[in-house]
């Protein structure tokens, strides 16, 4: 039996992560994985901007693979909690939540429940990809060896909160990327994302990201035993 998993992506930074880290990982375990850009934008770059535009694309994605005698084919999705439309299930309830846990939680299954099919394993990144290069310091500082300063000030912060990534909350000014974007650029660098996810993912390794954040991990499982 041929087992498929179509990862639909928020944009081309959780695409190369993706084809850079996932694809080689679960074809290991048996799995041939492909990803899709969320088709909210006439350029074609991704983005969630609605429920209604997730839900779309999925239903899409469900008809267009139909299962066969050979082919068992299963769905996911990689999307950032942060700037999460309002209209997602549950959105409302879970700004009342104060665990991060317990939010994406809440959030996660009304997002399985409203969809409605049984393929399909629904999946929010807390609080976006950035929070898995928060996992490899060291190989940011290798890549901006110049930026001594800024990233020791990531180390800090992520020493406050038990050296846990996916505590790092979602605030405009205070997500992972911004905190990233903020401790380069006083060094003068800047933070390509696409590039982090095609070439420091890699360096960074999936095990040392399991190992720091247990929403992501618990994912991994998940699509693992498919």
């Amino acid at each position: 039996m041929i087992k498929i998993l179509h990862i639909l992506c928020e944009g081309q930074t959780e695409e190369a992560f993706v084809s850079a880290v996932l694809k080689p990982h679960l074809k290991c375990h048996g799995i041939i994985t492909k990803s899709i850009i969320v088709s909210t934008s006439r350029s074609g770059r991704g983005g969630v901007v609605s429920f209604s535009k997730i839900e779309n694309d999925l239903n899409r994605l469900f008809k267009s693979n139909p299962d066969t005698e050979n082919i068992e084919n299963h769905f996911t999705t990689m999307i950032d909690f942060y700037a999460l439309p309002t209209d997602f299930p549950n959105f409302q309830k879970s700004k009342s939540i104060s665990d991060p846990y317990l939010c994406i939680d809440t959030l996660t299954r009304a997002f399985g429940e409203a969809i409605e099919e049984a393929r399909f394993i629904p999946y929010i990144q807390l609080y976006e990809f950035e929070t898995l290069i928060f996992c490899g310091l060291s190989v940011l500082l290798n890549r901006f060896p110049k930026a001594v300063k800024g990233i020791s000030s990531l180390q800090k912060l992520l020493l406050s909160k038990g050296e846990n990534p996916e505590l790092i909350n979602g605030g405009y000014d205070t997500s992972p990327s911004h905190r990233i974007i903020k401790a380069l650029r006083s060094d003068s660098y800047n933070y390509d994302k696409v590039l982090s996810a095609r070439v420091m993912s890699p360096e960074i390794g999936l095990e040392r990201m399991r190992e720091m954040c247990s929403h992501f991990n618990s994912w991994i499982t998940q699509i693992e035993t498919i």
